[in-house]
């Protein structure tokens, strides 16, 4: 005989109206959803799941704008509008062309891990130009 078990988990978007009098609903997520970070330990649906995702990144959205020094916060929000295939041409034929001129294979990533190292080293050896033992 299948025990009957209890719930243990309460969905997590806060619009949830699938519990009792329209609160979030209660239900019952194993172990391996709750390890693998499934969605059915966070919601009881996938509908709220969805909901709730959409929740959470529209408010990191909102909380944590990049810190860039070199754009307006409407440079910024333009081209987090723009197409993210439109964006990857521009980074590789204008912004970083001279890395995949020289570099043609490589990635954008590997472009600008190759940058933020050569920032490193000339702060490095700025430091030690200022330096002077006598």
């Amino acid at each position: 005989m299948v025990k009957v078990r209890k719930p243990n988990t309460i969905c997590r978007n806060p619009n949830c109206k699938n519990g009792e009098n329209g609160e979030p609903k209660h239900f019952y997520a194993c172990l391996s959803c709750l390890r693998g970070e499934r969605w059915r330990s966070y919601c009881c649906c996938v509908e709220c799941y969805n909901e709730y995702t959409q929740l959470v990144l529209d408010s990191r959205a909102k909380a944590s704008k990049p810190q860039r020094i070199d754009m307006t916060e409407q440079e910024i929000e333009k081209v987090m509008e723009t197409p993210q295939r439109v964006i990857d041409t521009y980074t590789k034929e204008v912004e970083l062309k001279d890395y995949f001129d020289n570099n043609p294979t490589g990635t954008i990533a590997d472009a600008v891990e190759q940058i933020n190292k050569d920032i490193d080293e000339n702060k490095k050896k700025s430091r030690k130009k200022k330096d002077f033992t006598f």
